[in-house]
C-alpha cells in the first residue's frame, strides 16, 4: 500500500459532499471503538463510560471480529473515485487496519491477558492517570468502575483457559513476577486504605468536596474493594500459581506455539510494518551493532582509554559525579534537561511545537521492571498533560550522561512532541490521531500501534541531539550510542529468542557483552522480548527508514532542502505504516520541487 499523497492534504482541506459520507463512517467506527473500549476512551479524554472496564472475554472478541468484517465491507463499497486524496488515504488505512486485525485473529493474541509487563494488575496505575476526579460525580463513576473488576478478572481467567486449551500460553519468564505484583497491589489480600493505589484518588483534596463527603466516598470504595475486587484478584493469583503457571510453554520462543513461525512473522509485521524475515532483521542488527561499536570505541580512544569500551565503562562507574545520589536528584536533572537545555533549541529544527504541558514524574513503584523512561500522551483539550515517567528505582545505576538521549526520545522532540502534534492535527480522523498505548501483549490481535513510526521517530530524535549541540561531552555522546546499540542489539536477540532457538541466558550474555548493559537491565530487557515478540525490533527499523527518507530528500532537493519542513512533513503524516510514510514523503519532495520551480519561473519573469 503506497500513496504519494502530500502530508499537507489536511491543512485547510475543504471536505466535499462525498468526503463527508466517508467522514461519517470514520466517526461511526471511532464511536464503536470508544464504546467497546472504555479504558481507551478514558485515555483519549472521553469520559462517557468511565464507569466501565473493557470487555476482554472470548465472546467480546467474536463480536469484534463480526463488527470489523461488516465495517470492512462498507469500506469496500465506497466509490474512491469521488473522494479527495486525503479521504482515499484515510479509507485505505482503515481498510488495512481492519484486514490486519482479521488476519491476526487466527493468532490468538487475546489469550495473553496478563503478564509481568501489562494486564489488569498493572494497568490500574495508568487507568487512574487517565480518569477524571474533579467533582463528586467523578468519584461515584469511579466506584462503579471498581465494581467491574471481578467480571474482567473472570474474563482474563477465561482467556488464559482458552490459551491452555489451544496451546497459546506464555512462558514462565513472562509470568513469574505476576503473583508478587498482585500481592503488592492488594497488600496480600488485606486492603490498606492508606497505601492502596485503588484509593489514591480519595487521598487528594478536591474543590467542592468536603473532607466528610470524601470520607464517605472512600468508605463506599473500600466496601467494594474488600467485598469483591480484592478477593477476585487473590483468586486470580491463586489460579495463576496453581494452574496456569504449571501449563506455561516449555520453550521460550514463540515459534514453538501452534503455527508459531507465522505468529512471530505476524508480530514482526505488526510492529515494523515491513515484510522483513527474522533472518533479515537479525542480520541488520548484527551490522548495526558492529557500526555503533566502532563509534563507541573511538570515544573511548579519545578519552585515553585505548578503544576499550569496558574500560571506559569501568572508569565512568568509578566517577560518582556521573551518577545522581537520590531519586529526587534524578528527577530534577531530567526536568532541567527537558526545560532548560532541549526546549530552547527546538525551533532550530521544528516549525510547529505543540503548546501542551509535559509532566515529568516518577513511575509507580510497582513498575520497577519498566525501562528507565517511558511516555504516555495527553489529551487534545489539555485536561491531561503528556506524562514522561521516570523509573527511579535504579537511579544509582543510571548514568547522568545517558539522560540527554533518553529525554530527547521520551520528551521533546520525541514522543511528546510527535504524539501531541498528531492529536492536535486538524482534519485528521480520530482513529489516526490516537494510538491505544496499552495492552501490548495482545499483539498482533489488536488495532495498530504503528510501532516503527512511533519508536523510530523517538530513536531518530536521539540523533538530533548532535545537530542541536546537546551532547556537549564525549560522555553524553557515548550515552547516545549506548541507547542506539541497545536498539540494534534488540534486532539480534528478539529474532534469536523467537526464531533461532536462543536461550534466555544466551540473550542476556549478548546484551551484556555487545550492548554493554548492566546485568539487572539485561535480565529485564530479555523478559520483555519474551513477552512482547517483535515489538523491540521496530525502533531501529523505523529510525533507519526515517534517516533514509531524509537522506533522499536532501539529495533530491539540494539547496531547497529545509530540515524544518522535512520534520513538519514527517509529523503531518501522523502514525502510519512505513511504506505509507515513504509514499507521503515522496509527495512532499515533489511538492517542494514544484513550488521551487514556480518560484524560479516568477523570479525569472521579474528579472526580464
Amino acid at each position: 500500500m503506497e500513496f504519494e499523497i502530500s502530508p499537507l492534504s489536511y491543512v485547510d482541506n475543504e471536505a466535499s459532499p462525498e468526503d463527508k459520507v466517508v467522514t461519517r463512517l470514520f466517526e461511526e467506527v471511532w464511536s464503536w471503538r470508544l464504546k467497546t473500549s472504555p479504558e481507551f476512551a478514558s485515555y483519549c479524554g472521553v469520559h462517557d463510560d468511565d464507569d466501565k472496564l473493557d470487555d476482554i472475554g472470548l465472546e467480546a472478541l467474536k463480536e469484534w471480529k463480526i463488527t470489523v468484517e461488516k465495517f470492512l465491507e462498507r469500506c469496500r463499497e465506497i466509490n474512491t473515485d469521488a473522494i479527495s486524496d486525503a479521504a482515499k488515504l484515510d479509507l485505505a488505512l482503515l481498510k488495512e487496519e481492519f484486514k490486519t486485525f482479521l488476519l491476526a485473529c487466527k493468532f490468538n493474541g487475546w489469550c495473553f491477558p496478563i503478564t509481568f509487563q501489562d494486564g489488569i494488575h498493572n494497568d490500574i496505575h495508568l487507568l487512574l492517570s487517565f480518569s477524571k476526579f474533579e467533582k463528586e460525580a467523578d468519584f461515584k463513576v469511579y466506584i462503579e468502575r471498581l465494581k467491574c473488576y471481578p467480571r474482567q478478572i473472570s474474563q482474563a481467567r477465561e482467556m488464559c483457559e482458552e490459551g491452555i486449551k489451544i496451546g497459546y500460553v506464555n512462558h514462565m519468564v513472562s509470568m513469574r513476577e505476576v503473583p508478587d505484583q498482585i500481592n503488592s497491589l492488594t497488600n496480600n489480600g488485606k486492603l490498606d486504605p492508606k497505601a492502596s493505589p485503588f484509593l489514591s484518588p480519595f487521598r487528594k483534596e478536591v474543590d467542592g468536596i468536603s473532607p466528610e463527603e470524601m470520607a464517605e466516598l472512600e468508605k463506599e470504595a473500600i466496601s467494594v474493594l474488600e467485598d469483591t475486587v480484592i478477593p477476585a484478584f487473590i483468586d486470580l493469583r491463586d489460579y495463576l500459581m496453581s494452574v496456569y503457571m504449571r501449563r506455561t510453554r516449555p520453550s521460550i520462543g514463540c515459534c514453538t506455539l501452534p503455527n508459531g513461525q507465522r505468529y512471530y512473522q505476524q508480530c514482526l509485521m505488526f510492529h515494523t510494518s515491513t515484510n522483513l524475515t527474522p533472518q533479515e532483521v537479525h542480520n541488520l542488527g548484527l551490522q548495526e551493532v558492529e557500526r555503533i561499536t566502532k563509534a563507541m570505541e573511538q570515544i573511548a580512544k579519545e578519552e585515553g582509554l585505548g578503544s576499550n569500551i569496558q574500560r571506559f565503562l569501568r572508569h565512568a562507574k568509578d566517577n560518582k559525579e556521573l551518577y545522581y545520589q537520590t531519586e529526587e536528584d534524578l528527577l530534577a536533572g531530567i526536568k532541567d534537561i527537558c526545560t532548560n537545555k532541549i526546549r530552547p533549541k527546538l525551533s532550530k529544527l521544528f516549525k510547529t511545537i505543540p503548546d501542551v504541558d509535559m509532566k515529568i514524574t516518577a513511575a509507580p513503584a510497582s513498575m520497577s521492571s519498566a525501562p528507565v523512561g517511558f511516555y504516555m500522551a495527553g489529551t487534545n483539550d489539555g485536561s491531561r498533560p503528556g506524562i514522561y515517567y521516570v523509573n527511579t528505582s535504579h537511579f544509582s545505576d543510571t548514568p547522568i550522561y545517558e539522560l540527554m538521549a533518553l529525554s530527547l526520545h521520551e520528551g521533546e522532540p520525541g514522543h511528546h512532541l510527535q504524539s501531541m502534534y498528531a492529536i492536535q492535527q486538524k482534519g485528521m480522523p480520530a482513529f489516526r490521531q490516537y494510538i491505544e498505548d496499552m495492552k501490548y501483549s495482545r499483539a498482533p490481535t489488536r488495532f495498530s500501534l504503528h510501532t516503527a513510526y512511533m519508536e523510530g521517530w523517538g530513536l531518530y530524535c536521539e540523533s538530533l541531539g548532535e545537530e542541536l549541540g546537546l551532547y556537549s561531552t564525549n560522555y553524553e555522546l557515548f550515552g547516545r550510542y549506548t541507547f542506539e546499540i541497545l536498539r540494534a542489539a534488540r534486532l539480534v536477540v528478539d529474532t534469536g529468542l523467537h526464531a533461532m532457538g536462543w536461550s534466555l541466558e544466551s540473550t542476556k550474555k549478548y546484551l551484556i557483552e555487545r550492548a554493554f548493559m548492566h546485568e539487572w537491565f539485561a535480565d529485564s530487557e530479555s523478559k520483555r522480548y519474551v513477552t512482547w515478540p517483535g515489538q523491540a525490533c521496530a525502533y531501529k527499523i523505523g529510525e533507519l527508514k526515517i534517516k533514509e527518507l531524509r537522506k533522499r530528500a536532501e539529495k533530491e532537493l539540494g539547496d531547497a532542502f529545509d530540515v524544518r519542513e522535512f520534520h513538519e512533513a514527517i509529523l503531518q503524516c501522523g502514525p502510519v505504516p512505513l511504506n505509507v510514510l515513504e509514499g507521503m514523503i515522496t509527495a512532499y519532495i515533489k511538492d517542494t520541487k514544484n513550488l521551487n520551480n514556480v518560484e524560479d519561473e516568477e523570479n525569472s519573469k521579474e528579472s526580464d
